[in-house]
């Protein structure tokens, strides 16, 4: 969920957390959602629990959140510290073993807390890492604005640019309304600590770390460590909290339609019939689109988490929608696509990496998906990395077959190869011949939709046009 939320709808995550006492205010968490009805996190930093936690297993912490229209919702609970290999459930909390409280090195934390029903109006947001000179934005509750009256009116925004980005974590020259002669660094920051700081990148929101300390000495300024999304990321995972496939499409419906400029009335109208039509009365769910021993599996490199990411998914809702849609095929069908071109069975791949298509096929042919299954001709891969040259491109039969030769460089690698995939083979004639087409997600769906004009008959016949330009030999 990121397209269509707004910066108020993120600001609800947002949890104040004091211990103890509500008024004794420790620092500021968000909230991570892995998937509804289930435990959810509070992600924090571990200084922020680190010298009450130390001193008493036990603690009472009281967790604020404010809704959008202003509404509270505190928790407030005893809470025991756990380590990893102890169950997790609601009421614990938990920071890495190495974690170095004089340093802040590996300075994370998360709280586990019950779901609860109001949390079905929160945002869910992708994790990645920020890059040099990335803009930066959050919102803490520092000390220097604490309001024990009104507790939601100590909450205030900060914003930096990213100036260097490491493995577990960045440092971040920030701006903070506290920003006066008359406070330094010192009283600036606390409070901020634990504050989630978001990426926006064309509206969708990304998590990319919490505030951690001050960086430097006073001479600094305003520069501050912020412990890095990756970190959190290997320590939920430790207790299997990593988000599992999404439940609907409807999240992703937007960002599909989004390809459709709204002054193209028709075929805007035409994809959104079909999308509801796939989720509401042929039950279309994101599980029906990918199967265990998908290629996607072979360790290719994906920089995102593919279970959470909206790029990946609204990948998938565009297949679903040229298969399902205009081919008519049943959801069911989307894990093991298949065309009949002319007398040829060609199976149909969904490959979303960052990898080079070099790279990535050097990879999969190390993999069973190689051999025929059946009596199939060959395979056409829908590219989905958007940052790609592929995306909006069709890479012909015929070209792949010059990337098949630079893999196998020799005549006796290309024999071989020849001999143990399908994807290659020798002609009587002595030619090579390649059994792999390229068709990027974006060329699919401007060929296929966006060049219609909005009736499935026309898009049938672009389809079909479309798959025989990329089967192409000669």
């Amino acid at each position: 969920m990121g397209i269509g939320t707004t910066d108020e709808d993120y600001k609800a995550l947002i949890a104040r957390i004091a211990i103890g006492e509500r008024k004794k205010l420790k620092g500021t968490g968000v909230l991570y959602i892995k998937n509804w009805g289930e435990t959810v996190l509070v992600f924090t930093v571990a200084h922020v629990l680190y010298d009450s936690f130390e001193k008493d297993k036990n603690n009472v912490i009281f967790i604020d959140f404010y809704d959008k229209n202003g509404n509270n919702h505190l928790i407030n609970a005893a809470f025991e510290k756990i380590s990893v290999g102890e169950k997790l459930e609601p009421y614990k909390v938990y920071w890495p073993e190495n974690y170095n409280d004089f340093e802040k090195e590996y300075d994370m934390a998360f709280i586990s807390i019950p779901w609860e029903e109001w949390m079905k109006s929160l945002p869910i947001y992708e994790l990645r890492k920020p890059l040099t000179n990335a803009e930066v934005y959050g919102w803490g509750y520092p000390l220097s604005m604490i309001a024990e009256k009104h507790l939601e009116e100590g909450c205030a925004d900060i914003k930096g640019t990213v100036v260097h980005s490491g493995k577990n974590r960045y440092s971040l020259t920030y701006q903070a309304p506290t920003r006066e002669p008359q406070v330094s660094r010192d009283n600036e920051m606390p409070g901020y600590s634990g504050t989630a700081l978001f990426e926006n990148e064309n509206g969708n929101r990304y998590f990319t770390g919490c505030l951690s300390c001050e960086a430097g000495d006073r001479t600094a300024g305003s520069r501050v460590w912020v412990t890095s999304c990756s970190l959190f990321w290997n320590e939920i995972s430790k207790f299997d909290m990593s988000p599992s496939i999404p439940d609907s499409f409807l999240p992703y419906k937007e960002f599909t339609l989004q390809q459709v400029d709204k002054f193209s009335k028709e075929i805007r109208e035409a994809l959104h019939d079909m999308i509801d039509e796939l989720i509401e009365d042929k039950k279309l769910v994101p599980a029906d689109c990918i199967k265990g021993n998908s290629v996607e599996s072979n360790e290719l490199l994906c920089n995102e988490d593919r279970n959470r990411c909206s790029k990946y998914w609204k990948g998938q809702l565009t297949k679903a929608v040229c298969f399902c849609g205009v081919l008519d095929k049943n959801p069911e069908e989307l894990a093991v696509l298949e065309f009949q071109k002319e007398n040829d069975k060609i199976r149909v791949e969904f490959l979303c990496t960052e990898e080079e298509i070099e790279k990535s096929f050097r990879l999969l042919l190390k993999s069973p998906l190689t051999k025929s299954i059946r009596d199939e001709k060959g395979i056409i891969f829908l590219w989905n990395d958007e940052d790609s040259s592929y995306y909006s491109r069709i890479i012909k039969r015929k070209n792949i077959r010059n990337i098949m030769t630079s893999i196998a460089d020799t005549t006796r690698k290309r024999k071989k190869l020849s001999e143990n995939s399908y994807w290659f083979n020798i002609t009587d004639q002595g030619t090579e011949e390649s059994n792999v087409a390229v068709i990027g997600m974006g060329a699919l769906f401007n060929e296929v939709i966006f060049e219609s004009d909005g009736t499935i008959q026309k898009m049938k016949n672009n389809f079909s046009k479309l798959i025989k330009k990329a089967w192409e030999v000669f």
